[in-house]
């Protein structure tokens, strides 16, 4: 089957990108989240990278340490990583990249 690399992630979900991309591609998406709004994000058995498009949050670690991201900073979390995500006061806008850890 062939799919079509043009995606739009503002408009859907559904990327296909493990057939498009090799590599250990989980899924590529953007989230939106409104004003304190949480997320809570884990990798068992996969990492996620994430892109701040727009707005910010204050993520907190499992040993309680904090860390804000705004407009144009990435964060990662490694396979056994964990954050939950507040969305600060103009909620967020970003894109999440999860992928497989083998």
């Amino acid at each position: 089957m062939s799919y079509n690399p043009r995606v739009n992630l503002y408009e859907t979900d559904v990327t296909n990108i493990t057939e498009i991309m090799a590599g250990p591609w989980k899924a590529i998406k953007v989230v939106d989240a409104t004003p304190g709004e949480t997320l809570e994000f884990s990798t068992d058995g996969e990492e996620h990278g994430v892109f701040v498009i727009e707005g910010s949050f204050v993520a907190t670690i499992p040993d309680g340490s904090t860390f804000e991201f705004k407009k144009d900073m990435s964060m990662t979390l490694a396979s056994g990583g964990a954050a939950s995500v507040v969305a600060g006061p103009e909620g967020f806008k970003i894109c999440q990249v999860t992928m497989r850890v083998d």
